[in-house]
């Protein structure tokens, strides 16, 4: 018993997590601002309002337009209970622009809600401007630091538009479907056999008639972090 004190005490005063020392950089928990349910066989969308105040015009300013108070005072408290009032409009017009924006986005990333980064297809905001009659700026805006909870993770609203790859023979796939395609082969591969960035580019057409340069594999290898083949065979060797 001795013995197992002495190994406890001496487990208790390790650090189970040896790069904690090393590391500054903070984790930074992420509230959706949007919530996709799936219900059935179709999506639910639920807007997060829990930070949104609910505001509302207050009886006392209310009373006082009722009340014998001269014109000047009555005018002067329209004029700010329009002011008021065009901002709570305001408010729930955002709140119902974001709503069909994602809307709007369910429709045509479907597929993705239902499978997976895999199925991503190519939209840019023009598409979605288009889809519910609105300038693409106030797309842009919206979706600008918005997140939302998926079946498939919590993500940027900005994620889901993404450029167009090419397919053989088939629709055209967004560059983050691609980039899923490129993780998935390189996760696959053993460390006697690590894929450079041009076998990466023969496997994609080979496997999936994806159409692309060797240097837009390395540019999405990298974006992701994922070393070089060379460099991989050596860390998968230790």
């Amino acid at each position: 018993m001795d013995e197992v004190r002495k190994a406890v005490k001496l487990i208790c005063e390790l650090e189970p997590k040896p790069g904690r020392p090393f590391g500054e950089e903070r984790v930074q928990y992420i509230t959706p601002d949007i919530y996709v349910y799936r219900t059935g066989d179709d999506y639910t969308i639920i807007l997060n309002e829990d930070g949104l105040p609910r505001l509302r015009i207050g009886n006392y300013y209310l009373n006082l337009l009722r009340s014998d108070t001269s014109n000047v005072t009555k005018e002067y408290i329209k004029e700010k209970l329009q002011s008021a009032m065009w901002l709570i409009r305001s408010i729930h017009q955002r709140q119902r622009t974001i709503y069909r924006v994602m809307e709007s986005i369910i429709k045509f990333q479907r597929e993705f809600f239902d499978k997976g980064i895999a199925y991503l297809k190519p939209l840019v905001l023009r598409d979605v401007a288009r889809d519910i009659n609105m300038h693409e700026s106030t797309i842009s805006r919206v979706t600008t630091n918005k997140w939302v909870y998926t079946p498939q993770g919590i993500l940027s609203m900005k994620f889901f538009f993404n450029s167009k790859i090419s397919q053989l023979g088939g629709d055209a796939l967004g560059s983050a479907s691609v980039k899923e395609r490129i993780r998935q082969i390189i996760n696959q591969e053993s460390w006697e056999k690590c894929y450079s960035d041009q076998e990466i580019v023969k496997i994609l057409r080979a496997e999936y008639g994806i159409e692309i340069a060797r240097r837009t594999v390395t540019k999405y290898r990298e974006g992701m972090r994922i070393l070089p083949s060379s460099k991989r065979k050596k860390t998968q060797a230790r």
